[in-house]
């Protein structure tokens, strides 16, 4: 039988990954200004589009960012942005709460020819049922330097963000959606896979691989999701013992194994009922479901709806 490369999970976790932008806000100040946003639940990403700012996260150091830059925040913690860090901080989430799009949050009067710094800055919101893989993976600041590739990829993605925020047209939505997903994967790959930009992020985090045992378990879930899989022929099947194993899967996943399998199967299961006329039985079947009440309640268990309601939410 022919061997098979293990596949990297996170690979497979982006192929069925919801991610959506939320307006992003444009920020336009001139003089000396800076801007605090209060904790947060979603990523925060910003890019600055012209001059030079500084960003401090609660608890940690500023960090100068020119222009060109882009940043992604997922440790929650309040931050600051501006030109001058000392300068009175106005509310971040007040100021932009009304600015979705290409409408701006200027200084007060300020004439557009004396504008020294923009920044566009908004919320990426991530599936609650896939976010614990990320966020165990991706450190609290990820930084992409002007010069990089991914930066250049992620401005216009942002810019054209928040033009499709701005017009009321029917794909409007379906383009954020796309949109969304290749700016996160961009991300994603930016703090797992280059050093560009991530030098402050914790090395054990970035740098280490996931353990070779937990990957082959994850690949083989990922293979054969409508298997009957225990956490016991799982450990087996990664030459550990149960115990051992559900303690590594879970640090390292961010979540116990049987409920990570349900999620792939269910997130599996609805990529195919978005993109196919399938009847729900045979989805159900092919991810391991005997019973089609018994794939509802799981599938509403983790997307929060049923089936039938989420194919045509879809639609």
């Amino acid at each position: 039988m022919e061997e098979r490369s293990p596949v990297d999970p996170l690979n497979n976790m982006l192929t069925i990954l919801d991610a959506e932008m939320g307006a992003p806000s444009r920020i336009e100040k001139t003089g000396s200004w800076a801007v605090r946003f209060d904790e947060y639940q979603q990523f925060r990403i910003g890019a600055v589009l012209r001059g030079d700012i500084w960003l401090r996260v609660d608890g940690g150091a500023p960090r100068r960012l020119s222009e060109g830059d882009c940043y992604l925040l997922g440790d929650g913690k309040p931050h600051v942005i501006g030109s001058d860090l000392t300068a009175p901080a106005s509310d971040g989430d007040a100021e932009t709460a009304e600015t979705g799009g290409l409408e701006t949050a200027r200084s007060a009067a300020a004439d557009p020819a004396a504008i020294s710094s923009v920044v566009l800055t908004g919320s990426l919101g991530l599936d609650q049922a896939t976010e614990p893989l990320l966020r165990s993976r991706i450190p609290g600041y990820v930084e992409m330097k002007s010069s990089s590739y991914r930066s250049q990829v992620a401005r216009p993605i942002l810019e054209l963000l928040s033009r499709e925020n701005a017009w009321e047209i029917p794909d409007a939505d379906l383009m954020r959606l796309h949109l969304s997903r290749i700016l996160l994967i961009q991300l994603v790959r930016t703090a797992l896979r280059t050093a560009d930009g991530c030098a402050a992020a914790p090395p054990d985090r970035l740098l280490t691989r996931m353990d070779e045992r937990i990957r082959c378990a994850l690949d083989l879930i990922h293979r054969q999701p409508s298997k009957r899989w225990t956490v016991a022929n799982l450990a087996a099947a990664a030459h550990m013992s149960r115990s051992v194993f559900a303690a590594r899967f879970r640090t390292a996943v961010g979540m116990p194994p049987l409920e990570y399998l349900e999620m792939w199967r269910i997130r599996s299961a609805a990529a195919v009922l978005q993109s196919t006329d399938r009847t729900v039985s045979s989805v159900a079947a092919q991810f391991g479901y005997s019973a089609d009440s018994t794939f509802s309640r799981a599938f509403k268990r983790v997307t929060g709806r049923a089936p039938k309601q989420y194919r045509q939410l879809a639609a």
